[in-house]
């Protein structure tokens, strides 16, 4: 049990920062779209809803089939996705604990990670996604140097399927396998014929993805990313290290700039370090019969126990499966945009590892609490931060505003337009049924969003035309228009049919729609005495409402028309 107990520490205190950090209050638009996939209509509509959306299947069935036992309450839900997300620090411990002391540095830097903590924390195949990415690569790496082991060979094919049935990242993630293969056949690491099983395992996982091609052929030939871009070759060194390893910072302050610069600098130590470039498998014989391992990697350490040889070689070889996969993702997102900071959790934990196994011959100290914490320690001045904001900020602000509008609104007059639709799951989720709710574009109480065709409908001018005739005749009857939007600066725009948006991508013009919005509302309508702003680590969110003009006052709630205490028209 003694041997266990730093593991179990780690993962204490993974968890801890999980739970801490974690948003308790309500899901955010993107995992009430998530949860409402998985639990509205029969498996044949949640297929559809996926195609829709836009995203590999796996985590969904895993949703509905987890509701259909414990329920698809806020609670729940983001308590599995917190301990799926802290399930990552005994899985590397385990997957290395041969070597204990790269065991348990990796452990703890996946443990404290900011971007996987985040990420790992909210309602989305972000909390198992970077799970599958390490057990899935260490398998196939430690497959191709052990082509005759049975066990590998059942659990890959397994695992690479898992990979490309949770998140389409998956594919990239099995692309920097097959370049570690190829470089293996270029450095005779091993021979083409050592790599048969590894192939007939890759082979297996696309003959179990066959039932979903026609699915992914319908999301590959629809618009259903366009949030998602295409990077610049700079932003490889400049954002992706810092999103990945740190946090999805704006640079516009000092420290944050320092921290972007302090990421790219380990990245580029990745890259280019000669030392863990070269790993071969030696020919000499350990005095217990097995095969000795040696790895140049720059610790000066060339021999090693075979036990931890192995691991200390497929830790090496795991930084060519990054640098494979995340090439392989900036070239397809050439030509497909599929770049997005989130996604990045594919290769995080890789990386991590990758850098523990750098660092063994930079550890000041023989102390084993030192040595044990190295690593960490040299991020803890830009990982605290992040700790901080996301402890003291929530993921979502829609609990608050909900609260607001639940508390003041009269459902049979009153209308609520969310002029940003991918918020539009969430309140649809929470405010009563009676309610009436709209988002735009699509103009109906949108609890799931259909992301396929979106950026088509958005540019229709007519249904902007149409929302401000909706809005018009709940301000004639005397409603009030209670607008859900994300601008915090209203933009000076023609109003629609005198605009033209050709020039704006998805997301400038979901600007230029929502300060249209607002912009038809201050001149139609009288701005009330209401103005919440919601901050939100996924989105900020700003409520505001509108009567006719002329400004009339508002019954109290107690005495509204349609409640029991008055049926009078409101004055």
């Amino acid at each position: 049990m003694k041997e266990f107990f730093p593991i179990i520490a780690i993962t204490l205190v993974g968890l801890a920062i999980r739970c801490y950090t974690a948003d308790w209050g309500s899901l955010s638009g993107d995992e009430a779209n998530c949860v409402a996939i998985a639990v509205t209509g029969s498996w044949a509509d949640m297929v559809q809803h996926i195609r829709e959306d836009g995203n590999a299947p796996l985590y969904y069935a895993l949703i509905r089939l987890f509701s259909q036992i414990f329920g698809s309450g806020d609670f729940p839900l983001r308590l599995i996705n917190v301990l799926l997300s802290t399930s990552l620090v005994p899985v590397v411990y385990a997957l290395l604990r041969k070597d204990r002391v790269l065991a348990l540095q990796s452990a703890l830097m996946v443990a404290l990670c900011p971007t996987l903590v985040r990420w790992g924390n909210i309602v989305r195949m972000y909390s198992l996604l970077p799970v599958l990415s390490v057990v899935g690569t260490v398998c196939a790496v430690r497959l191709m140097q052990e082509p005759a082991n049975k066990r590998l060979r059942i659990a890959h094919p397994f695992l690479a399927a898992s990979l490309m049935y949770i998140h389409h990242w998956g594919f990239f993630v099995l692309f920097g396998q097959a370049g570690l293969a190829l470089v293996g056949l270029i450095r005779r690491w091993w021979s083409v014929r050592s790599l048969v099983p590894w192939g007939i395992g890759m082979a297996l996982a696309v003959v179990a993805y066959l039932p979903w091609v026609p699915s992914m052929y319908f999301i590959l030939t629809h618009d259903e990313s366009p949030w998602a871009k295409t990077p610049p070759p700079t932003y490889l060194f400049i954002e992706t290290p810092l999103q990945m390893l740190i946090g999805d910072m704006s640079a516009s302050n000092p420290w944050d700039e320092a921290s972007m610069i302090y990421a790219t600098i380990w990245v580029l130590f990745m890259v280019f370090y000669a030392g863990c470039a070269v790993a071969r498998r030696s020919t000499d014989s350990s005095s217990s019969g097995e095969q000795a391992a040696l790895v140049v990697d720059g610790t000066g350490w060339s021999r090693f126990k075979p036990s931890s040889a192995r691991v200390t070689l497929t830790v090496a070889c795991i930084r060519y499966v990054v640098l494979s996969g995340m090439l392989a993702a900036f070239l397809s997102s050439s030509f497909k945009p599929a770049w997005r900071d989130r996604y990045l959790m594919s290769f995080a934990p890789l990386v991590l590892l990758v850098l523990c196994l750098m660092l063994r011959r930079y550890v000041p100290s023989r102390n084993r609490l030192i040595i044990y914490c190295f690593p960490a320690l040299l991020w803890l001045p830009v990982w605290t931060p992040e700790w901080l904001a996301l402890a003291f900020g929530s993921e979502s602000s829609t609990h608050e505003i909900v609260a607001k509008i639940k508390a003041e609104i009269h459902p049979s007059q009153d209308l609520v337009v969310v002029s940003y639709e991918a918020a539009a799951p969430a309140f649809s989720r929470m405010l009563p049924e009676d309610v009436k709710l709209i988002s735009l574009p699509d103009l109906e109480r949108v609890s799931i969003v259909k992301w396929a065709g979106i950026n088509e409908r958005l540019r229709d001018d007519s249904r902007m035309l149409e929302l401000f005739e909706r809005m018009k005749e709940v301000l004639d009857s005397g409603g009030v228009i209670w607008l859900v939007d994300a601008a915090r600066t209203t933009p000076v725009t023609g109003q629609p049919g005198h605009f033209p948006v050709g020039g704006f991508d998805f997301r400038e013009l979901m600007v230029v729609r929502m300060g249209q919005v607002r912009n038809w509302l201050q001149t139609h309508a009288e701005q009330q005495d209401v103005f919440l702003w919601g901050p939100g680590r996924d989105l900020s969110l700003f409520l505001s409402s509108y009567v006719a003009k002329p400004v009339q006052e508002r019954d109290e709630p107690g005495s509204r028309p349609g409640s029991a205490q008055d049926s009078s028209p409101r004055e």
